[in-house]
């Protein structure tokens, strides 16, 4: 048995006012649960695993422990968690006997999962917040429905709050680069943690598109432009994030030289930032 019991037991009244009496519980473990948060992460589909501060949010209703939500408050029935290493909050509870049942029932949860956590893939990945309007600034915001939401700005919410992801959008751009997560294997051939490495720009290839342009073949650019041999070199550059002093290393031109190659690129291309450039790199296929 992994916890024994909890101390310091309190209510506290919730962050936002309700219509009906509620209370959140407060109190300490008497022992570091912080190992069982990888398999809650993977158990819990919707739960939300934090590096700072450490601790994991999860959901679970009172009939059934392992039904899942997102939202950020319990619906009728359901019991929230924020779980830390050595300490809980609960809620929402209508009074102390009610939130003392389900301490005991979260320890109960703990224990049991310690017992079977041998049969459980762990699940390291964090969550990482991304800001409704930044995704909101990459999709199309044409309110088209395709992605099952009614305004663009709904999709990018629940983007944001992890219930769908941006794939959903037929008519999103490809990403000009991607993460992919590694495990970590103790020598019993466990997980015991990730590493997240950040890949180069999309293989194209792989996705079975053509191979990228070669750097001396010309490029026609919007309004009938052509990008030269050295433009198309500094716009694959700015598309893998290298700054006018590092293509100026690479490719043994000046700082101004390269800043002039790309103020002629955005002019060519229509564009005002990197960002916008790169993007156009990538749909046509040149990274």
């Amino acid at each position: 048995m992994l916890v024994q019991g909890f101390t310091d037991f309190k209510l506290v009244p919730p962050p936002r006012r309700m219509s009906r009496p509620a209370w959140n519980a407060m109190f300490n473990l008497d022992q570091d649960v912080s190992g069982l948060f990888p398999y809650i992460n993977r158990i819990k589909e919707d739960s939300l695993y934090f590096e700072r501060p450490h601790y994991i949010h999860f959901h679970w209703g009172e009939e059934d422990w392992d039904k899942p939500d997102c939202a950020l408050y319990p619906k009728k029935g359901e019991s929230g968690c924020a779980l830390y290493p050595k300490r809980a909050v609960i809620g929402l509870y209508k009074d102390r006997d009610e939130a003392l049942a389900a301490a005991w029932k979260l320890v109960d949860f703990l224990n049991d999962l310690e017992a079977r956590k041998d049969t459980i893939i762990p699940n390291h990945r964090m969550y990482k917040h991304i800001p409704v309007l930044d995704i909101f600034k990459i999709l199309p915001r044409t309110n088209c429905r395709k992605c099952g939401y009614p305004t663009c700005m709904a999709f990018a919410a629940a983007v944001s709050a992890h219930k769908t992801g941006p794939d959903q959008c037929p008519d999103l751009t490809q990403p000009i680069a991607s993460t992919v997560v590694y495990p970590v294997f103790d020598k019993q051939g466990k997980v015991v943690s990730t590493v997240e490495i950040e890949t180069p720009p999309q293989d194209r290839a792989s996705q079975g598109n053509a191979e990228p342009a070669e750097a001396d073949d010309p490029v026609q650019a919007p309004f009938g432009e052509t990008l030269t041999t050295r433009e198309i070199q500094v716009l694959r550059l700015m598309a893998e994030g290298f700054t006018n002093g590092e293509i100026s290393d690479m490719l043994e031109i000046s700082p101004h030289t390269v800043k002039s190659h790309v103020i002629h690129v955005f002019n060519k291309l229509g564009v005002n930032d990197r960002t916008q450039a790169a993007v156009w790199a990538a749909k046509n296929n040149l990274v």
